[in-house]
């Protein structure tokens, strides 16, 4: 009995073709996936930003919501707004808001629900720093979790007037990544 070679070598050849076409099937979908990763970063910073210039907004062009929230307790308050007027901080309000973002849990604490008050919930940093560097205001850093050093991090400022002087407002957010 004699075999034909020459259906040997198209086995072969077949099966060189499907390892090929694996390969670039394989290649494909990692950049796809790449891709994918990519669009959903610039999704989630875009989210970020969008959420802390809400934020800082709020805090340094409104009063807050009631006006006088920060004589109240945080139970109280619905919105909080830094401002006598607009980009004019009142002192006292931020007093307020730095002493309620001190109490940082995780589960419980004050921090939590100025996070919510500020409607990001997502975990912040305020600053305010007049135009010599001297920081004037600032939520406390040293209850933040070490996990916060490998966050997605984005940062807006403001020009506001804080006790008779120019400064700037800076408000950090944070997202795990």
């Amino acid at each position: 009995m004699h075999l034909n070679k020459k259906g040997q070598g198209i086995a072969i050849d077949f099966l060189f073709a499907i390892m090929i076409f694996l390969l670039v099937l394989n290649a494909s979908m990692i950049l796809i996936d790449s891709n994918n990763e990519t669009a959903m970063d610039k999704n989630l910073i875009g989210e970020l930003q969008s959420s802390a210039s809400q934020a800082i907004d709020t805090l340094v062009r409104t009063e807050g919501t009631p006006k006088d929230w920060q004589n109240r307790s945080i139970n109280e308050a619905n919105i909080i707004g830094l401002a006598k007027r607009d980009r004019t901080l009142d002192n006292d309000k931020v007093e307020t808001f730095v002493g309620w973002a001190i109490n940082y849990s995780d589960t419980t604490g004050d921090y939590n629900r100025v996070k919510t008050l500020l409607l990001s919930g997502y975990d912040f940093h305020f600053k305010i720093v007049n135009l010599e560097g001297e920081t004037r205001a600032e939520t406390p850093t040293q209850n933040r979790p070490n996990q916060w050093n490998d966050m997605t991090t984005v940062r807006i400022k403001r020009v506001v007037n804080f006790n008779g002087e120019e400064a700037i407002a800076e408000f950090t957010m944070y997202y795990p990544q």
